[in-house]
């Protein structure tokens, strides 16, 4: 078997944030363009150190040690770090933090894996997407509060069927596109993420994603409004892709399908009750975001996200 330089010390000590549930076994990547990597194993060593990257490159491959390529890998592979790798292992000799989760798409055998909500579990904007309908139909006879708890969490042509109920009359063929316009406007003028969700989110240590409801551009724009795009990238999961919304579990079914982990193994982060039931129909564990103190007898939830870390171990430890 050929035998090619290995990866620095900093460069393992980066990966094995990626493989700490694998005993003995490296991670398989599925994602085109990736290195396929089974199992790395340094010379003299037990098969402990796997290392598994995507696109690796061939400037960060240490003189001073050599691994061994399992059959698994492809002939004339090249060893190193992605580019968020590299920043990841600079962070690192620097003693700094980072809080990107490194190309989880694709990573099996983890431990867990977190599938956030994003309306109302990330972002502040359920005030603002019920505010867009009053904006738009001053005839609702609802309020805000009254049309939160209502529609929350719901697919959008479900809400548009009641709205015309509560009407008595249709709304315009062109209606969603007018709303959707005036979504856009109030998100770029008011939209927020809820306190300290950053925070929270760059201290985890899994394979995160979204599954949301809404379409891709609705949920990459929201995400760029509140500076939480680069914390998820790619790992983004729209009702609008497959065709399905909560409560049927699919969603959540194919997202933790596109991450590689299985359903009894991810934890669904919600804000809703259509949200909350998705996630059980799919095998998954919940926790319920609930900054609003709705539902205070429900044992799996969080108020805030400075609650987030301990909410997860509790789940961890039922």
């Amino acid at each position: 078997m050929p035998s090619i330089v290995g990866p620095s010390a900093e460069l393992r000590s980066a990966l094995s944030i990626l493989q700490r549930s694998v005993s003995g076994a490296g991670l398989h990547l599925k994602a085109p363009g990736q290195v396929y990597i089974s199992l790395l194993r340094l010379k003299g060593k037990p098969r402990n150190c796997a290392a598994a990257g995507a696109a690796l490159d061939p400037s960060a491959i240490m003189p001073n040690q050599s691994v061994e390529l399992d059959s698994a890998a492809p002939q004339g592979a090249a060893l190193g770090p992605t580019g968020e790798m590299q920043s990841l292992i600079a962070a690192r000799r620097a003693g700094g933090h980072t809080c990107s989760w490194v190309e989880p798409l694709g990573l099996e055998n983890q431990e867990s894996c977190i599938l956030f909500d994003l309306d109302g579990t990330l972002v502040d904007s359920e005030p603002l997407c019920n505010q867009a309908f009053l904006d738009l139909l001053p005839d609702l006879p609802l309020s805000l509060p009254q049309m939160m708890l209502q529609f929350r969490g719901r697919k959008l042509a479900e809400i548009l069927s009641e709205l015309e109920t509560l009407l008595g009359a249709e709304l315009s063929a062109g209606f969603e596109n007018t709303y959707r316009n005036q979504v856009a406007r109030l998100f770029t003028r008011a939209l927020q993420g809820f306190p300290g969700v950053h925070q929270a989110l760059c201290s985890l240590e899994v394979p995160y994603c979204i599954a949301s409801s809404g379409p891709q551009a609705k949920i990459r724009a929201a995400l760029t409004q509140t500076g939480l795009a680069d914390l998820f990238g790619d790992r983004i999961f729209s009702s609008y892709d497959i065709g399905s919304w909560k409560p049927d579990p699919g969603l959540f079914l194919h997202a933790a399908a596109a991450l590689g982990a299985a359903p009894s193994d991810c934890i669904v982060v919600e804000d809703s009750a259509v949200g909350l039931a998705a996630a059980r129909a799919a095998g998954m564990r919940t926790l319920l975001f609930d900054p609003e103190i709705q539902a205070p007898y429900v044992s799996n939830r969080f108020e805030s996200y400075d609650q987030l870390g301990a909410a997860l171990d509790r789940l961890h430890q039922a």
